[in-house]
């Protein structure tokens, strides 16, 4: 699917694309081409400003060698805050996934070489982005980033889109041994819980 939804009731982009399967893959992040997500939020002249810096900064990534990855966009930029909020986005908020340019062994060496890039306040100031990077170190990378985006959405929401939050538990052996003990107790009765 190439395309984002309508923003909900609430102003919001669902979880959830609508009318689709609740644990399908047609979910946020809603992946799509630049030219869909630009048609999609040019709704006002403060929007349009917005778009225009942001492909602005995509420039510079591109002058700097960042053009494998990809982009999550998130923040007032994809809600309908004119409506509910009752004023326009302020800036877009962005999370650059990418890999490190051909020359580059390290992050090091690239962050050297492209300071400007990572002045989080100064990037802010010039083109209204509320700028993170997220760097891949081989295609694995990107391929386990995508899977957990998947379980992630898919566990935050119940079906009928109401957040919800679930548990991590580090793989530990000796913590798993000492709580088959604790419930073996449990069984028998001698548990002091």
């Amino acid at each position: 699917m190439n395309e984002i939804p309508k923003w909900d009731e609430r102003g919001l982009l669902p979880p959830i694309f609508p009318g689709t399967s609740p644990t399908g893959i047609e979910r946020s992040p809603y992946c799509v081409d630049i030219m869909t997500f630009i048609k999609h939020f040019a709704t006002t002249d403060q929007r349009i400003n917005l778009l225009d810096n942001f492909l602005k900064f995509r420039g510079m990534l591109f002058t700097c060698g960042i053009d494998k990855g990809t982009q999550w966009i998130n923040g007032s930029f994809c809600e309908y805050v004119e409506n509910t909020r009752k004023r326009p986005p302020n800036d877009i908020d962005i999370v650059t996934l990418f890999f490190l340019p051909e020359g580059y062994d390290n992050q090091e060496a690239f962050y050297n070489k492209n300071k400007l890039l990572f002045a989080h306040n100064l990037i802010k100031e010039a083109f209204c982005i509320d700028s993170y990077f997220l760097v891949f170190k081989d295609t694995m990378d990107y391929e386990t980033c995508r899977e957990i985006i998947y379980w992630n959405n898919l566990w935050s929401h119940t079906r009928d889109y109401q957040w919800k939050g679930f548990i991590e538990i580090p793989l530990d052996k000796t913590l798993d041994n000492d709580a088959q003990q604790w419930l073996k107790n449990c069984k028998e009765g001698r548990s002091n819980v």
